[in-house]
This record gives C-alpha cells, structure tokens and sequence, in this order.
C-alpha cells in the first residue's frame, strides 16, 4: 500500500467523495486517495467494507465503486464554518416546518370548534323545536267525543304541525 497518505485520512477522504457521489470510478479513487495501483485500492476499499466503514460494491470490470450507505469521518477545522451554516439553514428549514404545521393546526382547531358551535346550534333549535310541539300539544289537548263504543279520539291534523 503507497505510504503517501495514512488510512483514517483516505477514510475521511472517501467519505467525501463518496458524500458527493454514489458512483466512484477507479481513477477518481486512486487520484484522490493517492493509491498507485488498482490493488491497493481494491484492498483499501475491501478493507473499508469490512471495517464496516461504508458500505458498497467493488466493480472491477467497470473500474467503479458503488455507495450504498458510509460512515461520516472526521471533519476538518476549516470546513466548521461550512458545516454551521448547513446546519443553522437546517434549523431555519425545520422551524418554518413547525411553523407552518403550527398554523395548519390552528386552523384545523378553529374551523372544528365553528363546526361544534353549527352542530350545538342546530341541536339547540332541534329541542326548541321539540319543547314547542310539546308545549303546543299540552294546549290544545284533542277534544274526546263519546259515543257507545266509548270515548273516541280524533285525528290529529297534520296541517297544524303535529304527528298523528
């Protein structure tokens, strides 16, 4: 293996190629990780899967290398200013979430409370409704006529509103 580059330093760097693609050729990977032959770069990268460092195919007949999913290395001081400003948009993005969410919420909350107010007015004028045949029965109770099959009962109209 070419001694120019040291293992956890080729790791972060493959972390960041592999970051940016999912697809590695062979050239891209020996350039960037300084790796003179074919083999010790396979070796590395076999080396890599099994450490369980990423997780990918080996194509050597396409000379490519296939991410499937990688462990993030150690990041370099310089990039912290890069990595805070990813990570406050992330933050300003999942409050304009929760934000809007919030307000979808409340609004879910008002138009259900004005249904509840509509349905308790409808049940309200139901029982007015209800007392008012009630009330108008108890007033005007059906006159009984008598004859000698017994006290007989007339039918109620139901012009005036009420049941038979």
């Amino acid at each position: 293996m070419s001694a120019s580059i040291d293992t956890p330093t080729r790791r972060a760097t493959l972390s960041s190629l592999a970051a940016d693609s999912s697809v590695l050729p062979y050239s891209v990977l020996r350039e960037n990780l300084k790796f003179a032959t074919e083999d010790e770069l396979e070796s590395f990268l076999i080396a890599a899967v099994y450490d369980g460092y990423i997780k990918g195919e080996i194509d050597p007949q396409n000379q490519q290398f296939y991410v499937h999913d990688f462990a993030v290395g150690k990041v370099d001081p310089a990039q912290l200013p890069e990595v805070a400003n990813t990570l406050a948009q992330w933050i300003e993005r999942a409050e304009q979430l929760i934000t809007k969410m919030e307000a979808n919420i409340d609004d879910s909350d008002r138009k259900l409370f004005e249904r509840m107010n509509c349905e308790r007015a409808v049940e309200e004028a139901i029982i007015t409704n209800r007392d008012a045949a009630r009330t108008a029965e108890v007033s005007d109770p059906p006159k009984v006529s008598a004859s000698v099959d017994g006290p007989k009962e007339p039918k109620r109209l139901r012009s005036r509103g009420v049941l038979d």
